[in-house]
């Protein structure tokens, strides 16, 4: 699912968790979320039939490149278990607007470092052309760091 997806159908059922709605609002409601699912599965198989993603890839595109260069070493210790609530100490740095992206930029960071793909992460944020400079230049540091 395409982080727009997730921040809509995210919305949609924080939008239902705080109000009260009638019938007809909800079964609208719940009808538009499997529609937004739908199309994105659409989007996503089309678009793997065109290029198949790295697992590597499709992690960071879930994180995003510069929330995992930013919350690089909360994700590392929590990776360790030195960590317990690594959604709460990603907060700041995941750049996430929502409780449910911040869950899964926690979880997909953590799951870099325990399928020990970190490194090769770092190698793809430094490779990759449509990352701020800024960032690029932090991957580096820290590439250099890991690889001592």
């Amino acid at each position: 699912m395409n982080k727009n997806s997730v921040e809509i159908i995210s919305e949609i059922n924080e939008f239902l968790r705080d109000n009260i709605v009638d019938k007809n609002v909800l079964e609208f409601l719940v009808e538009l979320k499997m529609k937004i699912l739908e199309l994105d599965e659409r989007g996503t198989s089309k678009y793997r039939e065109r290029k198949e993603l790295s697992q590597i890839e499709a992690l960071l595109r879930s994180i995003g490149k510069s929330a995992f260069i930013s919350c690089y070493y909360q994700l590392k210790k929590a990776s360790e278990g030195e960590i317990s609530n690594i959604s709460e100490s990603i907060t700041e740095c995941s750049g996430a607007r929502s409780n449910n992206s911040l869950r899964v930029k926690a979880s997909v960071g953590v799951r870099i470092f325990k399928l020990s793909l970190n490194i090769e992460a770092l190698k793809i944020i430094i490779k990759a052309e449509k990352v701020e400079s800024s960032v690029r230049e932090d991957a580096k540091k820290i590439l250099k760091e890991e690889e001592k």
